[in-house]
């Protein structure tokens, strides 16, 4: 359902009732729901680079004390230094990038494989995916997605349909974290939870203007838990609580709350109208929305159909540690010793102590220094002039501190992340070979495994809302330019009949793998290394001859201007793959009547004859492709191989099974550009015409049994009396 197709206007009792009830949820677990907000927001903020945090009890408040005093403002108990050195963020960074270094994949099945409806569902969804994931970007979403599990240990999808003027027309996917979603602390997963609510702060003129029925009792006001809100205005303004709450954000923001409640909260009501009322409105689950006290929106709907959560971590409830948590005391610990070092070197620089008899303490720092200068001294008692001066020794920072504070940086929190230098390319000590180093990344791999799979489920149900919620609200059949599947950089044009997607079923179902996927510099590796070993093989000439292999080659390396022969045939069969899929074989019914005419007559001679009669023509032997060959131009081995491929591939047989007759087509296809083939090679082989020797001989020079044959094979008859004699 869209945003703009509201439930039919509720009255103003009923609206105070739902505003009751999501209120009385914001109220529930609030000890439990504020450790988890000071959790993910003390992490937002070491994230930024915010990490001397300190709780201030007078305005119990969490407020970041870089370059302040202190929180008391106590100038003489103040540390000298609070730099940050932000290793939280730059462990934060190397997981974000091999965490999307991938992106998930997903695919529609049908639901039943024997019902034509769901086949044509199933291959409609397919096509709705590739127009959702252009409209949202995986790859960016990806890199989001695990910042807020690095942060936030949860991240919550928002996904349906949008088509009103603040937005393009289409599904639309938002990503939140801890401080902006709010659930059961003690539920585990959606599924569990009775009510679900997302608050976001927006500028009071623009939720005027997407909700102008409202606008004249919308201000600017707080969703009802004020330190939530404060979380995130501080966060997102890069602030502590203290300088966000002497701003002049709440003079025009508010809160914009969205709750969803499944229609069993309504037995929280009691027994009346009011129960009634609310169950036959909303009998899949109550969407409402609320700008601050003012209602704005509400619709029957179900969170299931548009919420999603993924945790970073197995654990117990709502709130779970994040993959950054166990880092937080090592980033402490480690600022405290770098801004100690420094403070040593600063402070450090030793003195000069001076017998303030002998030496002039004020001619010495008023003298100008120049190269080569000479300076009068006046001996004291017959004492050395070094006996007038005293320096102190020079501050160092204790070796050892120094060598833990490696220790913390580099093994300590690689061992509490679980990210292993071979993970993100950094040398190891104790490797020397190429096998340890493969070892020690295959374990750092499957650490990473344990967020891989989960998010891979995550993100298949995300695209199966998004789906279901582009079904909701379009009819008829769309046309859209989208990534080629077949050609990176190129775009394609897919046509979606949302009419069929609707009559059929179709599940979705996460493409997973136990490993993590190989990353682009070891993908570069292994190709090359296979490259290297096999290369000079027959084996490996046949693989790398393959087209989509060669393909492969040519995306892994970057080469965009080599040219690969048949490498657009290649490409262009890959196309039309996908559209004969969408397709049937294209019956010959005329020849197919003529066919069956001539067999007819001859039964008949064969059955006069006392004969067995012929078998008859089928109509699979006159059907054609849905898209023609071209004999001439057509590239009939590369596309032969790439239809080849395909039908025996799994893809292929999952489609003979759930899709016979796009599968037929298909074949058909290949066949045609099989029959093309061979037809060039029996051109390419036959023997050239044999051409005998010539030799001109003067006919009259010949005997007359001579002229009589040569007469005879240019087809003239000679008398005797003709020929002559010689």
């Amino acid at each position: 359902m869209t945003d703009e197709q509201e439930q039919d206007k509720l009255d103003q009792h009923l609206q105070s009732v739902l505003l009751s009830l999501a209120r009385k949820h914001t109220t529930r677990d609030s000890t439990a729901r504020r450790v988890q907000v000071l959790d993910a927001r003390t992490q937002r903020f070491f994230y930024r680079g915010l990490q001397y945090l300190a709780w201030d009890a007078k305005d119990q408040a969490l407020v970041s004390i870089n370059g302040l005093a202190s929180v008391t403002e106590d100038a003489d108990t103040a540390a000298s230094y609070r730099q940050t050195f932000n290793i939280y963020q730059a462990y934060a960074k190397s997981f974000m990038a091999v965490f999307s270094q991938n992106s998930p994949n997903s695919r529609a099945e049908a639901d039943d494989p024997m019902n034509p409806l769901d086949i044509a569902a199933a291959a409609e969804a397919n096509k709705v995916r590739r127009i959702i994931e252009k409209q949202n970007p995986p790859k960016a979403l990806q890199i989001d997605a695990a910042r807020l599990l690095w942060t936030d240990g949860m991240v919550v999808t928002y996904t349906r349909s949008v088509s009103d003027k603040d937005d393009k027309p289409g599904e639309k996917i938002d990503l939140f974290g801890v401080l902006e979603t709010r659930f059961p602390m003690t539920a585990g997963t959606i599924a569990e939870c009775g009510y679900a609510q997302i608050n976001t702060e927006h500028d009071v003129a623009f939720l005027k203007s997407k909700f102008p029925e409202a606008a004249s009792r919308i201000t600017a006001s707080d969703s009802g838990d004020e330190f939530d809100r404060i979380s995130r205005l501080s966060v997102a303004q890069g602030m502590n609580q203290q300088q966000v709450n002497t701003g002049n954000s709440s003079a025009y923001l508010a809160t914009f709350s969205r709750t969803w409640m499944r229609p069993w909260v309504f037995e929280e009501l009691p027994d009346g109208e009011d129960k009634d009322a609310l169950k036959e409105a909303f009998p899949r689950g109550c969407y409402v929305g609320f700008a601050g006290e003012t209602y704005c929106e509400s619709r029957d709907e179900s969170m299931d159909d548009h919420l999603a959560l993924c945790h970073a971590l197995p654990g117990d409830g709502m709130h779970r540690p994040s993959l950054g948590k166990s880092m937080m005391s090592a980033q402490e610990a480690f600022n405290d010793m770098m801004n100690l070092a420094q403070e040593t070197f600063e402070y450090g620089v030793p003195s000069t102590w001076v017998d303030q008899d002998a030496i002039d303490i004020d001619a010495i720092t008023e003298q100008e220094s120049k190269p080569k200068m000479y300076l009068p001294f006046e001996r004291q008692n017959d004492a050395s002039a070094e006996s007038h001066f005293f320096q102190e020794a020079a501050a160092e920072p204790s070796p050892s501190m120094m060598s833990f504070m490696q220790d913390v940086q580099g093994p300590l929190c690689q061992f509490l992340t679980g990210q292993q230098p071979s993970l993100f390319g950094a040398e190891m000590d104790a490797q020397q070979t190429a096998s340890g180093y493969s070892m020690a990344r295959n374990q750092a791999m499957g650490v990473m495994g344990l967020n891989w799979l989960p998010y891979v489920q995550f993100w298949s149900t995300v695209i199966g809302q998004a789906v279901r919620a582009a079904a909701e609200v379009r009819t008829g059949t769309l046309s859209a330019l989208v990534p080629s599947s077949g050609k990176r950089g190129q775009t394609e044009t897919v046509s979606v009949d949302f009419d069929a997607l609707r009559e059929g079923k179709a599940r979705w179902t996460p493409e997973t793998d136990e490993n993590f996927p190989d990353s682009y510099a070891e993908k570069v590796n292994k190709f090359s290394s296979f490259v290297q070993q096999f290369g000079a093989s027959s084996a490996g000439q046949a693989i790398l001859q393959q087209p989509d292999n060669q393909a492969f080659a040519k995306n892994l390396l970057g080469l965009e201007d080599l040219v690969i022969p048949g490498a657009d045939s290649r490409d262009k069969q890959l196309v039309e793959i996908n559209e004969l899929l969408a397709a049937t074989p294209i019956p010959d019914i005329q020849g197919f009547a003529a066919a069956m005419q001539q067999w007819k007559g001859a039964a008949q001679q064969a059955q006069a004859a006392g004969q067995q009669a012929p078998p008859p023509p089928t109509q699979q032997q006159f059907q054609s492709s849905s898209i023609s060959v071209d004999a001439d131009f057509d590239m009939h081995a590369v596309e032969f191989a790439e239809v080849q491929t395909f039908v025996n591939s799994p893809d292929g047989q999952k489609a003979k099974a759930q899709n016979p007759l796009g599968f037929a087509n298909v074949r058909l296809h290949g066949l045609e550009h099989k029959k093309a083939m061979d037809a060039q090679q029996a051109e390419q082989q036959s023997p050239p015409e044999k051409k005998l020797p010539r030799e001109t001989i003067n006919f009259k020079d010949m005997s007359p049994a001579g002229q009589a044959q040569m007469a005879a094979q240019a087809g003239i008859t000679l008398l005797p009396q003709q020929q002559q004699t010689v």
